[in-house]
């Protein structure tokens, strides 16, 4: 596997091995089919987290819909055993409770399983900005680099 920093050197060796454009000072022309090449390669090796942090995104959002759909049934679930009760007050009167305490119930199991996989995402996607925060500034620093080559070179 090769190193993002080995592949930024190449890139920036393609870039300076190119030929000076006739009327631009700073242009070159480069091998485009070895830039892209090269491009490639870094994007596959950028860090595993970035993988996984859009696996995670995917996982995060099927959890909440399969716990959305698993609240609305037992919502459904609840009213239908209301409406059932309906026929003797204090029937009706112990279903709406029920249904109240579990509305409650699911309503607090929804919340909490939203907050864990809310907290867990949230860490993952942390962990992921924090080494794109890393490569970014070094690919800035590389650029910073490259300018100051180039202006050098115009001299």
């Amino acid at each position: 596997m090769d190193n993002i920093e080995l592949l930024l050197s190449e890139l920036e060796g393609e870039i300076m091995d190119g030929k000076k454009s006739l009327f631009s000072s700073s242009s070159v022309s480069v091998n485009g089919d070895r830039i892209m090449e090269l491009i490639n390669r870094i994007r596959s090796n950028y860090p595993e987290e970035l993988r996984q942090a859009k696996i995670i995104i995917e996982e995060r959002d099927t959890i909440k819909a399969d716990t959305k759909a698993h609240v609305e049934k037992m919502l459904s679930d609840a009213k239908e055993r209301e409406s059932n009760m309906v026929a003797e007050s204090q029937i009706v009167k112990k279903a709406t409770k029920e249904a109240d305490d579990i509305i409650k119930e699911v309503t607090a199991y929804k919340e909490r399983t939203l907050f864990q996989v809310n907290r867990l995402v949230d860490e993952h996607l942390k962990s992921i900005e924090d080494k794109i925060s890393t490569v970014l500034n070094y690919v800035r620093n590389a650029r910073e680099e490259l300018k100051g080559d180039m202006i050098k070179n115009r001299n």
